[in-house]
C-alpha cells in the first residue's frame, strides 16, 4: 500500500532532483530490505520492512519512468518503453524460476539473499549505463 499512496509525492520530487539518484536510493533500500525480510521475527517487523520496501520502491520507479519518457524522445517512445517493460518482465520471470531452484536447495532464506545481490548488480549496471545523465532534470513548467 505504501507503494501506491506514495509515488504521487516521489514523482513530484523526480521531477526536482536528481532521478539517477532517487533510482540508486530506492534499489539499495529494497535491496537491503529483501535482505532483512527472512530475519524478521514478529508480524509488526514483517510489516514495517514490507513498507520499508514499499516506500523504496515508491522513491525508485516514478524516476526509473521519468528516465525512460526522456530516453523515449532520443531513441523512441515505443522502443524504449518496450526495453523497459520486457526487462523488468523477464527479471520477474527468471527471479521466479531461479528463486524456486534456490529454495528447493538451500532454503528459504537463499531466495532472499538472491533477491539482494541481484538487487545490488542490477542497480550498477543502472549506474554504469546512466553514468552521464543529467544531474537534475531539464527546467521546465510543471504547474498544473
Amino acid at each position: 500500500m505504501s507503494i501506491a499512496l506514495l509515488q504521487t509525492p516521489f514523482g513530484i520530487l523526480a521531477d526536482r532532483l536528481n532521478r539517477r539518484n532517487l533510482v540508486v536510493l530506492g534499489s539499495i533500500v529494497g535491496s537491503l530490505c529483501l535482505l532483512w525480510l527472512p530475519y524478521t521475527h514478529s508480524f509488526g517487523e514483517l510489516i514495517f520492512v514490507g513498507s520499508l520496501m514499499g516506500i523504496s520502491g515508491a522513491v525508485a520507479i516514478p524516476a526509473a519512468a521519468a528516465i525512460m519518457v526522456g530516453e523515449g524522445s532520443f531513441y523512441g517512445m515505443g522502443s524504449t518503453m518496450a526495453m523497459f517493460n520486457m526487462s523488468m518482465d523477464l527479471g520477474q520471470l527468471m527471479g521466479m524460476l531461479i528463486g524456486g531452484v534456490i529454495f528447493d536447495f538451500l532454503g528459504i532464506a537463499y531466495v532472499f539473499s538472491y533477491g539482494c545481490v541481484m538487487g545490488f548488480i542490477g542497480t550498477g549496471i543502472f549506474i554504469w549505463y546512466l553514468k552521464d545523465y543529467p544531474a537534475l532534470p531539464k527546467e521546465q513548467d510543471i504547474s498544473p
